[in-house]
């Protein structure tokens, strides 16, 4: 998948997120129940480094970014990609 719209590139430029993360969410990342567009990549989501042939920079890389959320189209397309904190699932006041 090399697609993203304009507004993901923005955002991903924006929060510094990297292109590779964005693959590595939509390969390994787990489907949000409430929201089936959303996948979430946490560390332990993510096989063994040297299995999908990443060198100790990336998974150093890789690691300092998670967790993220992306949000894909149906055509497989990333629109935004966010960084989680531990105040996602919570309401605000």
């Amino acid at each position: 998948m090399e697609y993203f719209t304009e507004h993901a590139m923005k955002r991903l430029a924006q929060r510094q997120i990297d292109k590779r993360l964005v693959l590595l969410c939509q390969k390994y990342g787990k489907r949000v129940r409430t929201n089936h567009g959303r996948y979430l990549l946490r560390k332990e989501d993510v096989p063994h480094y040297e299995l999908i042939g990443a060198s100790p920079a990336l998974k150093s890389h890789v690691e300092k970014q998670l967790p993220i959320c992306c949000v894909f189209d149906g055509e497989d397309g990333c629109i935004t990609a966010f960084r989680v904190n531990n105040r996602i699932n919570k309401t605000r006041s």
